[in-house]
């Protein structure tokens, strides 16, 4: 799995930043388990998606914006 993670990396350069912000959602969940708190499977699984598709989105803005100053 880290080699594929790694291997996006290299085409999507913002997958760096992602990776912190998964590992911070990861450990909220965590520490909010360790105080009691419960988050449901489901909006923990929609929080990593969500994360995961929008860098496809800004990858893909930063693209378009990129190709515009070209033309």
């Amino acid at each position: 799995v880290a080699q594929i993670f790694v291997t996006l990396i290299e085409k999507f350069p913002e997958f760096e930043t992602t990776a912190y912000v998964l590992i911070g959602i990861i450990g909220l969940k965590m520490l909010a388990s360790v105080l009691g708190f419960t988050v449901s499977e489901w909006v923990f699984f929609a929080c990593l998606v969500v994360v995961f598709v929008s860098t496809f989105v800004v990858h893909y803005l930063k693209l378009q914006k990129g190709s515009n100053k070209m033309a």
